[in-house]
């Protein structure tokens, strides 16, 4: 029983589909680039899986001013990222 919950989890993972998986998917249904989106979205992703598993989230977390630095950042990175594809939408 130990290995259900990871199943269950691995499995929820796979099936959900998120915003990769559905920009992979439409660009496959439309026949764009198929072979690059795949091989980049594939590199990205075994790339954040060997920061993870190599610990570099309990490196990021160790030193607080780190933390501040990468907590800030990622805020700052999302509201200028929404921010701007709210004007590029407008003008569109």
């Amino acid at each position: 029983m130990p290995y259900f919950n990871e199943l269950v989890t691995g499995a929820a993972l796979i099936v959900a589909i998120g915003a990769q998986n559905a920009f992979v998917l439409s660009n496959g249904i439309k026949k764009n680039h198929i072979l690059v989106i795949v091989l980049i979205c594939s590199v990205c992703d075994a790339l954040l899986i060997i920061a993870g598993v190599s610990g570099v989230g309990a490196a990021i977390s160790a030193p607080p001013l780190l933390t501040e630095i990468t907590l800030w950042g990622g805020a700052l990175f999302l509201f200028w990222y929404a921010s701007f594809r709210s004007l590029r939408s407008a003008f569109n």
